[in-house]
């Protein structure tokens, strides 16, 4: 590994250490989900630790709300991925709509929404009410990802113009058990659809 070059801001360091491994193999949907994660759950631990919250509190909830999008855009990508099989099959209802249109979207609300009725296509059963209470009051305060980035929005109105106080320590025990469920409902959709590939692979060889 070369060591970092003077005037270079994206180059490796001599302590492997410290470098962070990017791109190719590195870089699929789960690192950016739990990348933004992470980051914002050590943010917020800073705080509990006795950093300022109030400095923090937009980084914290920007990593999370970013990771909430990715982690419903991962959903709708493993939905359609798991769509695709059952089609082959011949055991699959439609979808709500295409999900490439989702995954242009930035709204909260309508990812979530999306998922649930596909999802209702594959199970009975329904996104945990509490994780999607937690998810609808991310969306009312930024439904569409300026709030936590910028104090003024494109349309010149302040993105939080009413005073209130946020408890970090329960803003992070109620996201972790967001993004847990989440990563449950995207586990098993992939264990789905290994199973009906699997039963594909075996109609195509027999």
């Amino acid at each position: 590994m070369k060591a970092s070059e003077p005037g270079r801001l994206f180059s490796p360091a001599p302590a492997p250490k410290v470098n962070a491994y990017i791109g190719g193999l590195w870089a699929d949907r789960y690192a950016y989900v739990n990348g933004y994660y992470h980051a914002a759950v050590v943010l917020g631990k800073c705080v509990i630790d006795g950093e300022p919250p109030d400095l923090l509190f937009y980084p914290i909830c920007f990593n999370f709300r970013h990771c909430i999008e990715l982690h419903l855009k991962a959903l709708v990508y493993e939905i359609d991925s798991l769509h695709r099989v059952l089609v082959s099959l011949e055991e699959a209802s439609d979808l709500p709509s295409k999900p490439r249109r989702m995954m242009k979207r930035h709204s909260l609300i309508c990812l979530l929404q999306w998922t649930e009725k596909a999802l209702e296509v594959f199970s009975d059963e329904r996104m945990d009410k509490d994780v999607r209470r937690a998810i609808l009051e991310f969306d009312r305060y930024d439904a569409d990802g300026q709030a936590f980035r910028y104090h003024i929005k494109n349309d010149g109105s302040q993105s939080l113009p009413d005073e209130s106080r946020v408890g970090i320590e329960a803003l992070l025990n109620r996201m972790e058990t967001v993004h847990f469920h989440l990563c449950g409902i995207d586990m098993w959709l992939a264990d789905q659809k290994e199973t009906a590939q699997g039963v594909l692979d075996d109609l195509s060889e027999s």
